[in-house]
């Protein structure tokens, strides 16, 4: 076995453990998982010594996570109605956190993209703010019936039939036309919140 279906193995059995329903199997059938899921480790680092040779001791390494295994499934079930609500509490926490740190992180890398250098083969220094170097520029949206211009602010805006916005816009042009450009400047002015 290589250590690249080893990992597949463990994220297999690890997701079967955590995603299929086991209040049907019995007892006997989720230690035999549990245990199967204790040899996984233990390869990949029995593989990984002898591919890498570590100098920290690998069999301290695999009794520790055997006594972490072993300590879970030795460990009694609480209420299940108090362990969802605490996987609820933890999931609405996450989502708070990469709704409030997730947007400023993402608005400030993409802060750091809307600067670009249009003459890099000269200047290779100075960048500029996109929004200073774009000119004004006419989209044309072809629907099956009709074509109109439209300001590129308006992509966003866009609308299907259905009067939806669309989760995906594509847009197609041909080679150094700003395809690139015009997708950074308006990553530019939402990281800017206009």
């Amino acid at each position: 076995m290589t250590l690249e279906s080893l990992c597949t193995t463990a994220k297999n059995l690890r997701n079967k453990l955590v995603h299929e329903p086991l209040h049907k199997c019995d007892d006997k059938a989720i230690d035999d998982l549990c245990e199967q899921f204790k040899k996984i480790p233990e390869a990949l680092l029995r593989l990984a010594k002898t591919k890498y040779k570590p100098k920290d001791d690998v069999d301290q390494e695999i009794k520790k996570i055997n006594e972490h295994i072993d300590n879970i499934l030795k460990a009694t079930l609480g209420d299940p109605f108090e362990l969802q609500q605490q996987l609820l509490k933890l999931r609405k926490e996450q989502v708070s956190i990469i709704n409030e740190q997730g947007k400023s992180e993402l608005s400030e890398r993409y802060k750091e993209l809307s600067n670009i250098d249009p003459a890099s083969f000269v200047t290779r220094k100075k960048k500029l703010n996109i929004k200073n170097v774009f000119t004004k520029l006419d989209v044309h949206w072809t629907n099956e019936k009709e074509i109109f211009d439209l300001e590129y602010k308006e992509l966003l805006e866009v609308k299907t039939e259905s009067r939806e916005k669309p989760t995906v816009i594509i847009l197609e042009g041909d080679a150094g036309a700003g395809k690139t450009t015009l997708t950074k400047l308006i990553l530019s002015d939402w990281a800017g919140d206009k």
